[in-house]
């Protein structure tokens, strides 16, 4: 090979490295005080009732160990602040979250990161931002952190602390259907309960806010020309009437927010063997028995769906009634009198339970793994990209390849 002809393939393959290089760098990095910033999302799309999760990862990149303050980061696991910066196709998102007034910072309010070391937080986005509506998300942390100079100065009793700027590059999702913004759910009360029951009933009551809000915008979320032929909907409710169907929604609306906003009390005084027993007019008052204690948290006849069923009964949520119970007796309840089925509490129970999955529509993502999670079109980095995107991105590789050949040419070629 000749001289010529070496130095053309050494600056493609130059060039070429250059440009994978560029095309796979993490694109939501931002290196400040020698602290890389990075952000990801475990999905590029999401629907209603997804949780929207969001990694955050600080590396030391330098040689020498990096002290800061974790205040209103991710890495405290809650949002203590207004710390990133939202937008909703260019419209700022409102902050939802806690702001909280601090006392002076202790030892466990400080994070040493030796060289190359990296920590992470996941934190969901809705319960900082108000992110109701659907379209395509940016966010970008947008706080300063503070920096120790030393190890040994945050032990002291005047601590030098630095402003670092940590902004980041934007990482974008897209929301496919409109969403409740999430509401601070109330703590319920507990009559008779004990220590260990207490923190049954906890998770109890909140899954039941969960798959209430979920079922909730399963029904606002399906459009109306495929209300009729949702199987889910038809499985528990019977034949479709935009009557009836409005009604079902109503139920839900007061169910999710009888168990998210109203003082909920769970009484743990009853031996029986049934699930659990409300009095009707005794609003928010549910007495919890036996079977109760043996279900499991979620599923078909669970505890968090016992307490949709119960909370359904209550005459200033949907006042339903016990016309029949068990799965099978609600199907059959469904195709013959579909009236009284929107009408039955476990016919609510069971759609809000939703096992096994059914859909409202296709790829509605409505229920626990009912997508076969085939979103070919999502970058790995968590942001989205438009169908026919692989043709854009080919171009785009062969211009920066050309770009990166031309800019190795001058300094090769040229010699």
């Amino acid at each position: 090979m000749n001289n010529k002809l070496q130095k053309i393939v050494l600056v493609f393959i130059l060039g070429f490295m250059q440009i994978v290089g560029v095309s796979y760098a993490n694109k939501e990095s931002y290196v400040v005080s020698g602290l890389e910033v990075k952000l990801s999302m475990p999905q590029g799309e999401y629907f209603a009732a997804d949780a929207l999760m969001l990694n955050f990862t600080l590396t030391n990149i330098t040689s020498e160990p990096v002290t800061f303050l974790k205040w209103e980061t991710p890495l405290e696991n809650d949002f203590t602040g207004d710390m990133f910066a939202v937008h909703l196709e260019g419209q700022k998102i409102r902050y939802i979250g806690k702001l909280v007034k601090r006392a002076a910072p202790q030892e466990n309010d400080f994070i040493t990161l030796a060289a190359g070391e990296s920590i992470s937080g996941v934190i969901d986005l809705a319960d900082g931002y108000a992110i109701e509506n659907e379209g395509n998300y940016t966010l970008a942390f947008n706080k300063h952190l503070q920096i120790v100079d030393n190890l040994a100065t945050k032990n002291s009793s005047k601590l030098n602390l630095k402003l670092a700027p940590a902004n980041s590059s934007a990482v974008g999702f897209m929301l496919n259907e409109g969403r409740y913004m999430k509401q601070r759910a109330k703590q319920a009360n507990f009559s008779s309960c004990d220590a260990s029951q207490q923190s049954v009933l906890n998770n109890a009551h909140a899954a039941a806010i969960v798959i209430a809000e979920e079922s909730l915008n399963s029904l606002n979320n399906t459009a109306t020309s495929e209300q009729a032929t949702a199987e889910r909907y038809t499985t528990w409710f019977g034949s479709h009437t935009s009557s009836r169907y409005s009604t079902v929604t109503s139920h839900f609306t007061k169910i999710h927010d009888a168990l998210a906003n109203q003082q909920v009390t769970l009484h743990c005084d009853c031996t029986d063997s049934f699930f659990a027993y409300v009095f009707i007019g005794d609003e928010y008052n549910i007495h919890l028995c036996n079977a109760f204690w043996n279900a499991a948290l979620k599923g078909t006849d669970s505890q968090a769906g016992t307490l949709i069923h119960e909370t359904s009964h209550f005459t200033v949520v949907a006042a339903t009634d016990d016309h029949v119970y068990g799965q099978n007796e609600a199907k059959i309840l469904a195709i013959n009198n579909p009236n009284n089925a929107i009408d039955n509490a476990d016919s609510h129970e069971y759609f809000a339970e939703n096992t096994p999955a059914l859909l409202m529509e296709d790829g509605d993502g409505s229920s626990d793994d009912n997508s076969d999670g085939s979103t070919s079109n999502n970058s790995d980095d968590g942001t989205s990209s438009a169908s026919g995107g692989g043709s854009f991105d080919q171009y785009l590789l062969y211009f920066l390849m050309l770009l990166g050949i031309s800019k190795i040419s001058r300094k090769y070629w040229l010699k």
